[in-house]
């Protein structure tokens, strides 16, 4: 039995898939963050857990301890992300996501979902739900 577990621990916390996703006016890659923890945030604008943990990114996210990065799903325009994330106060990087960019992490079954990278680019898994 605890063969199994290790098992499924270690494999659930291995190397992260090395990503790559378009922020808009620039390009992010896990690769960027080398030595660095980084917490990417699938998240949006109707979703209120997702709002009830903005705040608590953002000051993770100042504090310079963890790079953040969001990943907007499930939106209508480009503007109405923006617009929320200007009047939101939100300053870590953000990408317009779809149903591709969630495939890459292995697809969500809930939102807020977060997946937690350590410097050495190992996943610590994926939270659904709010992180905070």
């Amino acid at each position: 039995m605890k063969r199994w577990f290790l098992l499924l621990f270690l494999l659930h916390c291995g190397a992260a898939a090395a990503w790559t996703l378009d922020a808009g006016d620039r390009t992010l890659h896990l690769s960027d963050y080398k030595g660095k923890w980084v917490l990417v945030n699938f998240w949006a604008t109707w979703c209120p857990p997702c709002l009830e943990e903005i705040p608590a990114l953002e000051r993770l996210h100042s504090s310079g301890k963890i790079e953040v990065v969001g990943i907007a799903v499930s939106y209508e325009k480009k503007k109405e992300v923006l617009d929320f994330a200007k009047s939101h106060g939100i300053t870590y990087p953000l990408v317009l996501g779809n149903e591709d960019t969630a495939a890459k992490f292995g697809g969500l079954d809930s939102l807020p979902t977060s997946f937690l990278y350590s410097p050495g680019r190992k996943t610590g898994g994926s939270t659904p739900g709010s992180a905070y």
